[in-house]
C-alpha cells in the first residue's frame, strides 16, 4: 500500500477508539461511501460541475456537523485531502489525512498517534500544490480525465445467453466533463472472460440508472438527465440495435427504483411518490404512492407483487430519513401497504428473496426476516452499506464492502456471515453481477491514490480474484469507429 493508504488504514482501524472524535478534529466519523453534503451538491446548479469533481474523490470521514473529507487526486497531480463543509465550502486541506489532521486540529495528538501505531508524522505544515477545487466547480466541467469508466454511471445485467451488458455514461476519451454524447456499451463473456465493445449508444445527455431484462432477452435502459427528466432505450433481443423507448411524465431525481416484471418495467422513487409502467406500447403513469420514496430495494415475492423495501423518505439530504415503512407494488403499478419494519434504522441496507420465498433485510441495527408478510424481531449481524457492491447467487449473498475491501458471504439460510478474501482493489460503489457457474464480475468502482478500478472476477471454488483487462483498450476501438469523439 502507499503511505497514504497506510494512513487511511491506521485511521479506520483505531475505529472509535481513535482521538480525533474530540470537537477540535471535527469530531471525525470514518466512512466508506459518498456522504450525505454530497447530496446538496447534486442536486444543486452545479451538479454536473461537482460530479466530475467529486468522482475523483475516496472519501474517508464525515464530521459531526455535516461537513466531510475526502482523498481527491486531480488529474496529473499528486492526491490530497478534500474537505467540503456544511455551509458548502470546498478547499484542499492537507498533502494526507493525518497532514490535515494536524493543521487544523492539535499537532501535539497526532502525533502521539502516529508513534502509537507507527507512522512518520507529518512534516511542518507549507503550501500545498494543488489545483483549486472551488474555480473548477465555478468555472464547470473542464477537467481532463484519464479514459476509464465510474461507477455512478455504469450499469448491467445478465443476458440470457450468460454474457454480461455494460452501459456507462461517462464519455471516456474525452473532457471529463463534456456533456455525455455517446454511452459506451461493451458485453462480457464469462467463457473467455474479455470484454468486446458494442456499437455506442447515442444518450442525448442523459445517464444511465438501470439496465433491466426482459423475458424476450431485450433489456430495457433508463436514463436520467441533470435536470431529472427521464429517457429510456430498448436493446432488440439479438442485441443488434437500440430503439428509443419514451420517457414517463413528471420528473424523478436520484434514487430511483426499477424492476423487471418479465414483460414490462416499473419505475418509481427519485423523491416523489410518482409511478410508472413500461411496457412495448410506450410509458403510463401508475397511481401515486401515499408518500415519496428514495433509493429503495425492490424484492420480487414470487406471488406478483415486489416488495419495496429500507428506502428513504425525500427530505433531504441523502442518507438522512430512513423509513421503516414497506410497500408492495404489482405489476402494473399499483401499491398496497407493506408491513412495517421492526427498526426505521435501516440505513439502506439491501434485501434479498430466499430460495423459501422469505426476504432478508439488513439494517443498522441487524438484520429481519419477512415470512407470511410478517417481520421477524431483529437479529445482530454485520451490516452492508448500501453502496457495497453485492450480487446473489441462489441463497448465498457476495459483498464486497469499499472500507476494507472485505469480500463478505452471507447465508441467506443459515443466516451466518464470513469475510472470505479481500479484493486487491477499492471497488467503492461498483457493478457486481452473479455470473451461472458461481463467480462475481465486479466492475467499476471510484478512484483512489492513482488506482484504476480495473474489473475483476471472483471465483469461490479457487477463493480467488482474477484481474481482467481493463476496458480502456475496448473502448478505444469505439473512438476509432466514431471516427472522432461525438460524432454520430
Amino acid at each position: 500500500m502507499s503511505p497514504l493508504q497506510v494512513e487511511l488504514a491506521a485511521l479506520r482501524a483505531a475505529g472509535d477508539a481513535h482521538p480525533f472524535t474530540a470537537p477540535v478534529f471535527g469530531e471525525l466519523r470514518f466512512i466508506g461511501a459518498s456522504p450525505r453534503v454530497v447530496a446538496s451538491f447534486l442536486a444543486g446548479p452545479r451538479a454536473a460541475a461537482a460530479r466530475r469533481l467529486f468522482d475523483r474523490v475516496e472519501w474517508f470521514a464525515e464530521e459531526a456537523d455535516g461537513g466531510a473529507l475526502g482523498v481527491w487526486t486531480p488529474p496529473g497531480a499528486d492526491p490530497v485531502v478534500l474537505r467540503v463543509d456544511s455551509e458548502g465550502g470546498v478547499q484542499v486541506t492537507g498533502r494526507t489525512p493525518l497532514d490535515h489532521l494536524a493543521r487544523h486540529g492539535d499537532r501535539a495528538t497526532v502525533e502521539r498517534f502516529c508513534a502509537e501505531v507507527g507512522l512518520k508524522p507529518p512534516g511542518a505544515a507549507s503550501a500545498i500544490d494543488a489545483p483549486d477545487p472551488e474555480a473548477l466547480l465555478e468555472a464547470g466541467p473542464t477537467l481532463a480525465a484519464p479514459v476509464r469508466p465510474l461507477s455512478r454511471s455504469l450499469v448491467g445485467c445478465a443476458l440470457l445467453d450468460g454474457r454480461v451488458l455494460i452501459v456507462t455514461g461517462e464519455d471516456y476519451g474525452g473532457a471529463h466533463g463534456a456533456p455525455i454524447t455517446h454511452g459506451a456499451v461493451f458485453t462480457f463473456s464469462p467463457e473467455t472472460a474479455t470484454f468486446t465493445p458494442q456499437a455506442p449508444l447515442a444518450l442525448d445527455g442523459h445517464d444511465p440508472a438501470h439496465a433491466l431484462l426482459l423475458d424476450d432477452g431485450s433489456v430495457l435502459l433508463i436514463c436520467r438527465d441533470v435536470d431529472d427528466r427521464v429517457q429510456a432505450w430498448c436493446r432488440s433481443p439479438d442485441g443488434g440495435t437500440w430503439a428509443a423507448a419514451g420517457a414517463p411524465s413528471g420528473l424523478y431525481a436520484l434514487g430511483t427504483t426499477a424492476f423487471s416484471t418479465g414483460r414490462s418495467v416499473v419505475l418509481t422513487g427519485g423523491g416523489n411518490e410518482m409511478v410508472a409502467v413500461w411496457t412495448e406500447g410506450g410509458w403510463a403513469d401508475a397511481p401515486e404512492l401515499d408518500e415519496a420514496r428514495q433509493r429503495d430495494h425492490a424484492v420480487p415475492l414470487g406471488d406478483g407483487r415486489w416488495l419495496l423495501v429500507n428506502g428513504f423518505e425525500v427530505p433531504e439530504p441523502f442518507w438522512e430519513d430512513e423509513t421503516s415503512a414497506t410497500v408492495f407494488l404489482h405489476a402494473d403499478g399499483t401499491a398496497t401497504e407493506g408491513p412495517e419494519l421492526p427498526t426505521d434504522e435501516n440505513g439502506g441496507g439491501p434485501a434479498f428473496r430466499r430460495s423459501d420465498g422469505a426476504v432478508v433485510a439488513w439494517g443498522d441495527d441487524g438484520l429481519t426476516v419477512l415470512v407470511d408478510d410478517e417481520w421477524s424481531e431483529l437479529e445482530e449481524h454485520p451490516g452492508l452499506h448500501p453502496l457495497a457492491a453485492v450480487a446473489q447467487a441462489g441463497d448465498t449473498v457476495w459483498a464486497l464492502r469499499s472500507e476494507d475491501r472485505a469480500l463478505v458471504r452471507f447465508d441467506l439460510m443459515g443466516l451466518t456471515a464470513d469475510t472470505v478474501a479481500t479484493s486487491p482493489l477499492p471497488h467503492h460503489d461498483a457493478l457486481a453481477v452473479a455470473l451461472a457457474d458461481g463467480r462475481v464480475l465486479f466492475v467499476g468502482g471510484t478512484l483512489f491514490d492513482n488506482v484504476d478500478c480495473e474489473p475483476q472476477l471472483w471465483d469461490p471454488t479457487r477463493g480467488t480474484f482474477q484481474p481482467l483487462p481493463g476496458l480502456e483498450e475496448a473502448h478505444q476501438q469505439q473512438l476509432d469507429a466514431l471516427g472522432s469523439r461525438g460524432a454520430p
